[in-house]
Parts: C-alpha cells; structure tokens; sequence
C-alpha cells in the first residue's frame, strides 16, 4: 500500500521511490515487477519511471476503503 500512495501519475524512479517509502532497492523492484505483471503499474519507455495505471488506482482505493473500515471496526471492538 506504501508503494501504491507514492507513486504519483507522472511516473518517479525506483531509486526516488525507495526514499520516499524508505523500502530497500531490492523490496522495490520484487514489488514493482509484481505490480507490472498484474498491470496495476507502467515502466517508462526511455527513462524508468514508474506509474501508476488507472486499474492500479481503481485497487488502491478499494485497498484504502476496506482498510478503513476494518480499523473502525477494530476501534468499536
């Protein structure tokens, strides 16, 4: 979920993305390489930058709301 808020829709490089998230390098290419297989995230033609795809938006927010409302029910337990 980390790597799916910090990725804006301009695209940002592995390296910048492992600073903002504070993941290691490695973390993020095993988890970049999933999220490009399942077609939620883009790789950049000439420069690798990566994005995220309107389907990759579509699941963070689900992720995002289903997570919410856990929490809440967590709280009230």
């Amino acid at each position: 979920m980390k790597i799916f808020k910090a990725l804006p829709k301009e695209g940002i490089s592995a390296k910048d993305l492992q600073e903002k998230v504070g993941v290691n390098t490695r973390r993020i290419y095993k988890y970049l390489r999933r999220l490009r297989y399942k077609r939620h995230v883009k790789k950049g033609e000439k420069l690798a930058l990566y994005s995220i795809t309107d389907t990759g938006r579509s699941l963070a927010k689900s992720l995002n709301t289903a997570n919410s409302l856990i929490r809440a029910r967590d709280e009230k337990i």
